[in-house]
C-alpha cells in the first residue's frame, strides 16, 4: 500500500508540474493567481536568495546582532536562519510542534548560544493539538486539520503539541519589538499573524506561505490571500510577493510585509 501511494503521489506531482498546467482548470486558476500578485505586489529592489527564501536589501541592511528573529517551522533544516545567521548574528527563536525536530536540533545546535528553541506552536491561542506527519519524515508535519483533512497525503497522528501567541511570548519574554517574523507553519500562518495584530504586536517585517489544501477550492483560497493582504495594507505594511524560483509552482503563496 505504502509503494502504491508512492507511485500516486509521484504521477500528482507530475500533472501538476507548470508544463501540464493546462490540463487541470483549477492549476490554471492558481497560476492565473499567483501571475497576478507577481504584477500587483513586486519588489522595488532586487531580492536576495537567503537559504531557501528571499528578502529585500533593505530588510538585510536593518538587521544586526542586537535584532529578534522569531522562525515558526523548523523541521529538519534550517538554512534560511543559518545563512541570517551568518551575515547579520541576531537572536533568534524557533518553534517546532514535531518531537522528532526537538531532537535533530538538539543534535545540530546545543552550541549555538543565539539560537532558541521552544518546543511549542504558535497560533492564535494557547491551546494543545494532534501533531500530523509523515512517518518517514517524507513531507512537514501540521497541527491545521483542515490542512490534513483537505490533503491527499497520508498524515499520521505522531503527537501532540501545546500551542500560544506572540504576543503572549513578547510578554513572558520581554519582547517589545520583532525585527522579522519568519512562519512555514503548514496552515497557521494567517492565525498566528492576526494574532499578532490583534495583541497590537507588529513585527517590522513578516515572512510567510498561504499553504492551500490540494481540495480546497479555488474562490476559498483567494479569499483567503486577498482577506490578509487587506488587512496587512490597512495597518500599513508594504506587501511583497514572493515568486517560487524551482521548476514547480507549489500551491502556496509567499508574501513578505514590510513595515516603512
Amino acid at each position: 500500500m505504502k509503494y502504491w501511494n508512492s507511485i500516486i503521489l509521484r504521477l500528482r506531482n507530475i500533472v501538476i508540474h507548470d508544463r501540464f498546467s493546462w490540463i487541470n482548470r483549477d492549476r490554471v486558476l492558481h497560476l492565473d493567481l499567483l501571475n497576478y500578485l507577481k504584477e500587483k505586489y513586486p519588489s522595488a529592489e532586487a531580492l536576495i536568495e537567503i537559504g531557501n527564501y528571499a528578502l529585500t536589501d533593505k530588510i538585510l541592511d536593518n538587521l544586526n546582532q542586537d535584532s529578534i528573529i522569531i522562525s515558526g517551522g523548523v523541521e529538519f533544516h534550517i538554512d534560511f536562519e543559518d545563512a541570517l545567521s551568518d551575515l547579520k548574528d541576531p537572536f533568534i527563536h524557533f518553534f517546532e510542534v514535531d518531537p522528532r525536530s526537538f531532537k535533530w536540533f538538539k543534535e545540530q545546535y546545543s552550541q549555538k548560544q543565539k539560537y532558541t528553541l521552544h518546543e511549542f506552536g504558535l497560533a492564535d491561542a494557547e491551546s494543545e493539538f494532534p501533531v500530523y506527519g509523515s512517518p518517514n519524515k517524507a513531507w512537514s508535519s501540521a497541527i491545521d486539520s483542515n490542512l490534513i483533512e483537505s490533503s491527499t497525503l497520508n498524515y499520521e497522528v505522531i503527537g501532540s503539541s501545546k500551542t500560544t501567541t506572540i504576543p503572549i511570548f513578547c510578554r513572558n519574554h520581554n519582547i517589545e519589538n520583532i525585527d522579522l517574523l519568519k512562519l512555514d507553519i503548514e496552515g497557521f500562518a494567517l492565525r498566528t499573524i492576526r494574532a499578532c495584530w490583534e495583541g497590537n504586536i507588529f513585527p517590522k517585517n513578516i515572512l510567510f506561505e498561504i499553504e492551500r489544501g490540494d481540495n480546497q477550492s479555488s474562490a476559498s483560497y483567494f479569499d483567503e490571500v486577498f482577506s490578509i493582504l487587506s488587512e496587512a495594507k490597512a495597518f500599513g505594511y508594504e506587501i511583497i510577493f514572493v515568486p517560487r524560483t524551482d521548476g514547480y509552482t507549489s500551491q502556496a503563496s509567499q508574501f513578505i510585509l514590510t513595515l516603512s
